[in-house]
């Protein structure tokens, strides 16, 4: 297998690889503090880690958008997907209401948290987050095609 190594850089073999491995819990054993400083270290990672992953994310209680959302936000998109790739706009029929920010990371079901795609790049968006310079340019390409009276701004929020 080439442009694999089974052993970090400059260990040939497992005899090499198991010498270090002895050599760094024989160096634990003789440095108590060391050793218990690396156990809290984890201990306290982890922790962390599993109180972010525990967090409960408040959740519009509507998943969809309703027939009439999805028609009103391919009315504001010109019938066409609303992404966009290297400034040109994707020319297929938008037929997907989706979820900017993904309802399943808090995103509320608004129109302001609504864009119309096309199948693909749904199913390519997924459930990923938008950074903020894909907003920046969704709402700046939305200057040009919006109608005149409605807001492109895009707000994932709970609505007040």
């Amino acid at each position: 297998m080439s442009g694999f190594a089974a052993y970090p850089v400059g260990m040939e073999n497992t005899t090499e690889f198991l010498n270090v491995l002895r050599n760094m819990i024989v160096f634990l054993f003789e440095h108590p503090p060391v050793a218990v400083a690396a156990v809290v270290a984890f201990l306290v990672g982890t922790l962390i880690i599993a109180a972010h992953r525990a967090r409960p994310i408040a959740k519009d209680e509507l998943r969809g958008f309703t027939t009439t959302m999805r028609q009103e936000a391919k009315r504001r998109a010109g019938d066409r997907c609303e992404h966009s790739y290297l400034g040109f706009r994707c020319r297929t029929p938008g037929g997907h209401a989706d979820h900017i920010y993904p309802w399943s990371k808090g995103g509320w079901t608004t129109m302001e948290n609504c864009q119309s795609l096309c199948v693909k790049h749904n199913l390519q968006k997924s459930a990923h987050l938008p950074g903020k310079y894909y907003i920046n340019r969704l709402e700046a390409r939305r200057r040009r095609y919006f109608p005149a009276n409605v807001s492109g701004k895009v707000d994932w929020k709970k609505p007040a």
